[in-house]
């Protein structure tokens, strides 16, 4: 059976392992190549298929939002990653918007062909060293302590701070870093949480039954009911 994949890559060249997908006689059919997201949004809404490959060097937030896209749709089209980025942030943010696999570009052409392979037959592959991030961060989460939902040690300990009732100020000067930083630490954690304020990310991250002091005190004055967060 033909696998119908798409590519969506800014720069593809003969030697790119990418190319040697575009073998008329093998099992894989290219579809298409794009060389832009918003080409390629518009044309698989119209015209799936059943695996797109794209490359996250190209604009990374705007890539996530097209796997998140593509992987709704009511024909679901399954996104491999296929990137120089290995960082923890750039791989869980990918997996969370709905990527099936996750191949780093410094894999041999074999690899990526065989991923392509288990793709299509229902499997998650992923670079060895991807996996190896993956299996170290579920390691580090031990049984009985709060769930990391991916939160970055910054922003961990940032959180740590607001449950002890720290305001944004106050959090900036003892982790020594600028108050809008701490800002855009907050909205991180509170779109990995899925929550609107500082309140629901205490709750959500340390459970409802583990109220702290801080907890307390901003519930007392009003806190934490915003998503910026107190001055």
């Amino acid at each position: 059976m033909i696998t119908s994949v798409a590519i969506v890559h800014d720069h593809l060249t003969t030697t790119s392992p990418l190319s040697g997908l575009l073998d008329p006689e093998g099992e894989f059919e290219i579809q298409a190549v794009f060389d832009n997201l918003e080409e390629a949004s518009e044309r698989l809404q119209r015209f799936p298929v059943d695996i797109a490959i794209i490359d996250l060097c190209m604009q990374i937030f705007r890539g996530l939002e097209f796997i998140a896209l593509m992987t709704g749709l009511r024909k679901q089209i399954k996104c491999l990653v296929y990137t120089v980025f290995d960082d923890e942030n750039t791989v869980f943010a990918a997996l969370r918007a709905g990527a099936s696999a996750y191949i780093l570009k410094d894999a041999e052409p074999a690899i990526l062909r065989q991923a392509l392979h288990e793709l299509s037959r229902g499997g998650s592959p992923l670079s060895a060293r991807i996996a190896g991030k993956l299996l170290n961060y579920f390691r580090q989460s031990m049984p009985g302590e709060p769930q990391n939902y991916f939160l970055s040690p910054r922003e961990k300990e940032t959180l740590r701070l607001v449950s002890h009732g720290l305001l944004t100020k106050e959090i900036a000067h003892r982790l020594g870093i600028q108050r809008e930083t701490v800002k855009k630490h907050l909205a991180n954690i509170y779109n990995k949480l899925n929550v609107q304020n500082k309140i629901e990310a205490l709750n959500k991250f340390y459970g409802p039954q583990s109220t702290s002091p801080g907890q307390k005190q901003m519930m007392e004055q009003g806190q934490g009911l915003t998503q910026v967060g107190l001055e």
